[in-house]
């Protein structure tokens, strides 16, 4: 496949993991960071060749990124988060080169405002820029998709994502508290809604080591992205937590946009990346259930160490960009711009497993 891939933000804990992915595929690749001795390290650590293009830019300083878009890139994956603070750049100066965009984005508020702003300029630029391709966001849209197929209109739509062992990177739990003080938003009967997290709580029995979890009502960003390709009525997104959390959660579901900045910058000091052995043992799960007038399905995707798996995840995403017959443009979701059974049954090699899928559904 010609072309590079360009990693920005690539000495950082994602990024990282990134730059490993296309090392072993053998893939092509630019690198960018804020940090020149960050990327130096990389060439060391992964035995990269020494001509690899290597950029120092940084989104404070909008003159650095053009250049990160010669030498043949094709696809940036970006890992500088928070996205709402510090992604548009990105996103600007890739659709303006006419490259396409990937990156690991969990912020509805970012979502919304890419879609906004850059979604006739991408079609214009004949480049597909889509966020949200980390693992829980990636697994959701296809797993939605995969439940929706052939059932629709949908008369209703859920998707819910558990974890577990819930220890998000520096990088994850500042974009979680960011997002979090943002209002969010639903899909109900057909239109955009207020969606307030925490306000609606069930029960859902997902599979082992899960087990029955208590899930509360989260603003996800499948709630914006879904909706603009599947035909739903009504769609809730939910994350499963262990009860305690979810107990607590649920008691200060009306405060939480005021009292989450606060309690991000209480803890950032003393958040640390996770350790080696959370990345290896980590297990999460999306699971998707779709009913219309035609049936019901449920589809579950599950899949081990979850960093190295997003990281599994946005590297193949980029590598369909690369190939001659991507043709997707605009602000899309993972499940839009790339096929749901070709995804999981590639990512297969990376550890994801799924439900038996019903005949004439891949």
């Amino acid at each position: 496949m010609a072309g590079r891939i360009l990693v920005f933000g690539a000495g950082g804990y994602s990024g990282r993991m990134v730059v490993e992915e296309l090392v072993r595929r053998g893939q092509s690749m630019a690198l960018a960071d804020r940090k020149r001795e960050r990327l130096d390290a990389l060439i060391d650590e992964f035995g990269i060749a020494a001509d690899v293009p290597r950029y120092v830019a940084d989104v404070d300083q909008p003159e650095t990124l053009p250049p990160v878009f010669a030498d043949g890139v094709r696809t940036v994956i970006n890992c500088v988060g928070p996205f709402l603070r510090l992604g548009e750049p990105v996103v600007a100066a890739a659709v303006a080169a006419g490259v396409h965009y990937l990156d690991l984005s969990g912020e509805p508020p970012f979502i919304t405002q890419i879609i906004s702003r850059y979604d006739q300029a991408a079609r214009e630029r004949g480049c597909a820029v889509v966020p949200t391709c980390g693992t829980e966001y990636a697994l959701a849209n296809w797993a939605a998709a995969l439940a929706a197929r052939g059932l629709e209109p949908v008369d209703y739509l859920s998707t819910t994502f558990g974890i577990t062992r819930d220890r998000p990177s520096k990088g994850t739990q500042r974009s979680f508290f960011l997002a979090l003080a943002q209002p969010g938003l639903g899909w109900r009967n057909g239109k955009q809604v207020p969606y307030p997290p925490a306000r609606q709580m069930r029960r859902v029995r997902l599979p082992a080591p899960f087990g029955r979890r208590l899930a509360l009502n989260s603003p996800l960003g499948d709630l914006i992205q879904i909706p603009r390709h599947i035909q739903v009525t009504t769609m809730d997104s939910y994350l499963a937590l262990p009860t305690p959390l979810g107990l607590l959660l649920g008691g200060l579901g009306p405060a939480l946009p005021r009292v989450s900045p606060l309690i991000g910058k209480i803890i950032e000091p003393i958040t640390r990346n996770p350790p080696p052995d959370f990345v290896e043992q980590s297990i999460c799960v999306v699971k998707a259930t779709a009913r219309s007038a035609k049936g019901r399905r449920n589809v579950i995707l599950m899949g081990r160490q979850v960093y190295r798996l997003a990281a599994a995840i946005i590297t193949w995403c980029a590598l369909q960009t690369l190939e001659p017959e991507f043709t997707a443009s605009g602000v899309l979701g993972p499940a839009e711009a790339f096929d749901p059974c070709a995804a999981v049954t590639a990512l297969e090699s990376a550890g994801l497993r799924h439900s038996p899928l019903p005949v004439g559904v891949c």
